[in-house]
């Protein structure tokens, strides 16, 4: 059972948002404010295309899987991000959510990790290593056998 880490395809962002929503369940408000409903198929999907948008539309965001090299099977994720400059503020958008205050709530809750991440990127110079949006991922099962790293 030897273990790999390579970066993600295209094909590999499925999976690898599988991970996050199984992983997270519903212990994370982060996650779930950011990804609502993603444990039901159409957040599942929702969740996927945010992620594959953010693959091809952010150059700064590196998707990584680790992969059991015997059945090529992904069984953690992590997402980072490599700073080359100071980005600008941003705001949530899209329709991911039910309504205006489910919006505001996940704004808030993103701000609150924005801001102080904004100061910190702004302190170095814009020069920065640091994981993007979901905490590092592991399947359930691997959880059991490695530990959880979360």
């Amino acid at each position: 059972m030897p273990l790999a880490v390579e970066p993600c395809t295209d094909a590999d962002i499925e999976r690898v948002f599988d991970i996050i929503s199984d992983t997270f369940q519903h212990t994370a408000p982060f996650i779930e404010a950011l990804f609502p409903r993603h444990d039901t198929p159409k957040g599942r999907e929702a969740g996927r295309n945010r992620l594959l948008e953010q693959k091809h539309t952010d150059p700064s965001i590196r998707f990584i899987k680790v992969v059991d090299t015997d059945t090529r099977q992904i069984i953690g994720q992590a997402n980072w991000q490599v700073l080359e400059e100071i980005p600008t503020d941003e705001s949530l958008e899209g329709d991911f959510w039910e309504n205006e205050n489910d919006k505001e709530f996940a704004q808030r809750l993103h701000d609150q990790y924005m801001i102080p991440r904004s100061r910190a990127i702004k302190t170095a110079g814009g020069k920065l290593l640091g994981r993007f949006q979901s905490p590092p991922a592991l399947q359930g099962e691997w959880q059991r056998l490695i530990g959880n790293p979360i």
